[in-house]
């Protein structure tokens, strides 16, 4: 029983410690919005964590950019099969892709989503951008538009604080606050949660 009721606790330490590492970024004020949301990714390149954090930034801007609507919120590594969905995200018409790493099975997905009538996004990193689009051009044709995954978030931080560059702190640490309630809901791995740097905290 002493050895079971140890191991027991170092294990809930070791889930303790694994949780409270949280991915971090150095916040700069004069850096743009955009610059801030592509720290975060790279931040989550370093833990092999970027897919599924880029995916949980955008539905947290999808979720303050519309407070009205469920934006869906499931676990970052369940494929739309499993969960019935026809991508990531879906607001109205519009069906949302978001990957880093685009593949035949992207662009499939989206043929199958213009076939069916929807209007899509694809939304990959700015390194993906260029070739993505050009891809979609040749092979999948009008219809989906490829966007910057930093763009895309971005904008909506600028929206929200009304272009005033005074307000764009407090709206990155809405963003962050957000994306860190919506990781918490569905996530047993809570280092996918990101740390809001004391700057945007005050």
């Amino acid at each position: 029983m002493a050895i079971e009721a140890m191991q027991s606790f170092l294990a809930g330490r070791a889930t303790e410690l694994f949780n409270s590492n949280k991915i971090s970024f150095q916040y700069n004020p004069t850096t743009s919005s955009r610059e801030i949301v592509g720290k975060i990714l790279a931040a989550a390149q370093e833990r092999q964590k970027i897919g599924q954090v880029a995916e949980y930034l955008v539905g947290a801007k999808l979720a303050l950019r519309f407070p009205s609507r469920e934006i869906r919120n499931s676990a970052a590594s369940a494929a739309d099969e499993q969960t019935d969905e026809h991508g990531d995200f879906q607001i109205n018409d519009c069906i949302f892709h978001v990957t880093v790493s685009p593949n035949n099975g992207h662009y499939e997905k989206c043929l199958a989503n213009l076939s069916e009538g929807y209007r899509v996004f694809l939304l990959v990193t700015d390194e993906k951008l260029l070739g993505s689009r050009q891809y979609t051009q040749d092979n999948v044709g009008e219809g989906v538009s490829v966007e910057s995954i930093q763009s895309f978030v971005s904008q909506n931080i600028e929206e929200l604080a009304a272009f005033a560059g005074d307000k764009v702190a407090e709206n990155m640490k809405l963003l962050l606050e957000k994306y860190n309630e919506r990781v918490a809901e569905v996530e047993t791995d809570l280092s996918l949660q990101i740390e809001i740097p004391a700057s945007l905290d005050r």
